[in-house]
């Protein structure tokens, strides 16, 4: 506003206008960081029951702690594996935490703003078969995560179109130097 001798006037705000303006304004930048978590664990495919899966409710066990070891690092040092396309296979029997402890990575990493996208072939295969899907978009849309876990891989039916569908996404990523996370019932011979 313009005063008398045309001054130009301008509102000073007190030190507590101020800070509260701040308050506000780190409240509504932590809202918008928590929709985008949200969005990102929405677009994420993951089962409900893994998507409050975390390292802090993870229960480490003689069987299990080597697991947990690995996973946590390769949160922390997540940057280089992406750089370096080092993704991660846990196989073993069922029961064993396989799944909870990939859901625990993709937790983790969407908490960093890291794209994540978890599902399983038996999913994939089904979304592919749908009647409204362009496979080459569904594929690119898996390869737009920085991280793809494939949970299970092996329980999906045995046909040649499975494994022709399997080899597809696997060549698509690996092509794309993006990193996976398989969970497999398999050992490492019979994959």
């Amino acid at each position: 506003a313009f005063g008398a001798g045309g001054d130009i006037v301008v509102a000073c705000q007190c030190k507590c206008q101020e800070e509260a303006y701040e308050k506000k304004m780190a409240e509504y930048e932590y809202q918008e960081e928590m929709r985008r978590i949200q969005r990102r664990r929405d677009a994420s495919m993951m089962e409900s029951k893994y998507q409050t899966a975390s390292f802090s409710s993870y229960q480490t066990e003689p069987g299990n702690e080597r697991a947990f070891r690995t996973a946590r690092r390769y949160v922390d040092k997540f940057d280089t594996m992406m750089q370096e396309n080092q993704g991660l296979i846990f196989y073993g029997p069922v029961g064993t935490g396989k799944s909870f402890t990939a859901a625990c990575i993709a937790n983790e990493l969407m908490d960093r703003n890291i794209s994540v996208i978890m599902t399983s072939f038996v999913k994939i295969l089904q979304n592919i078969q749908g009647p409204d899907c362009d496979e080459a978009r569904y594929i690119a849309m898996l390869n737009s995560a920085k991280l793809l876990i494939l949970d299970d891989l092996g329980t999906e039916r045995n046909t040649d179109f499975a494994l022709e569908k399997v080899y597809n996404v696997i060549d698509s990523r690996v092509r794309a130097s993006m990193p996976m996370i398989l969970t497999t019932n398999l050992e490492l011979k019979d994959m």
